[in-house]
């Protein structure tokens, strides 16, 4: 598929106009854990049927009881709109609760949960280098959220103000960058991985380009905030693109894709 037939490109086209390239965190912890698992424990025969030894082993640890477990204290963020929490959320927080109470409520012990799909599986007691370096190669290949134009973004909203002035100037210094008058390519971006912030995950001495959701936020507003020193905050639209309804978005898109797209051809894409 590469660079030039992703969906979000092939809309950029059909729209004539450069769009935001989001990419969603959360499944980033999902990624890194599928190749490890194929990796130790060989290819699934389905969403959540496996052949290895480790997978079929799954389906009795629901059946395990409740054992005593010594408490492990830490913090955990106060939620005050739990039922805001998607069903896994939910789950994972009465999980840690559990652990730093050192008591397993009987609902949680009584909880039916859904099938384990190998996507989600965890695995605990092997080498911790092999899941780095898997983590590393995932990552890399996979950092659309390190690009410049999402990180603009970030720094925009940062909470230290010489972040938010530094975005500022940033963007002002895209937007006077010469236009070739063709949509920009969005590519993965080689990310430093030994960078202690954010802001430092790329090389910035190379071109960037102004991030579209940035557009209607005016050159006077961007100058006033560097001359306050990032005091000044600029309003931005506040999106929420992991909720249930954009996965329903994703799974009515590849079914509409299929229609369109031969099997084969698409399984050669991944």
């Amino acid at each position: 598929m590469g660079k030039f037939g992703r969906v979000i490109r092939l809309l950029e086209r059909r729209l004539n106009k450069p769009l935001q390239f989001t990419a969603c965190l959360l499944h980033m912890n999902e990624l890194p854990l599928r190749p490890l698992f194929l990796e130790l424990d060989g290819t699934t025969t389905g969403p959540t049927t496996y052949s290895g030894f480790i997978g079929k082993l799954l389906d009795d640890c629901k059946k395990c009881s409740i054992v005593s477990l010594e408490k492990i204290e830490c913090i955990l963020p106060d939620i005050s709109e739990i039922k805001y929490l998607s069903s896994d959320q939910h789950y994972l927080y009465d999980i840690i609760s559990t652990v730093i109470s050192g008591e397993c409520p009987p609902d949680l012990a009584n909880r039916s949960l859904e099938k384990m799909s190998h996507a989600t599986y965890v695995l605990t007691n092997e080498p911790i280098y092999k899941l780095k370096q898997l983590a590393t190669f995932v990552v890399k290949h996979n950092a659309f959220f390190a690009h410049s134009e999402n990180l603009l973004v970030f720094m925009l909203s940062d909470e230290q103000k010489h972040v938010r002035e530094l975005a500022a100037r940033r963007i002002l210094k895209a937007k006077d960058t010469p236009k070739s008058g063709q949509l920009r390519v969005v590519e993965v971006p080689k990310i430093n991985l030994n960078a202690s912030s954010y802001i430092d995950l790329i090389e910035w001495q190379q071109q960037y380009s102004q991030p579209p959701i940035l557009y209607d936020i005016s050159n006077e507003t961007l100058h006033s905030l560097v001359e306050s020193g990032g005091n000044d905050e600029v309003l931005l639209l506040r999106l929420s693109y992991y909720t249930q309804a954009v996965v329903r978005a994703v799974k009515t898109v590849t079914e509409a894709s299929l229609q369109l797209c031969d099997k084969k051809i698409k399984i050669s894409f991944d």
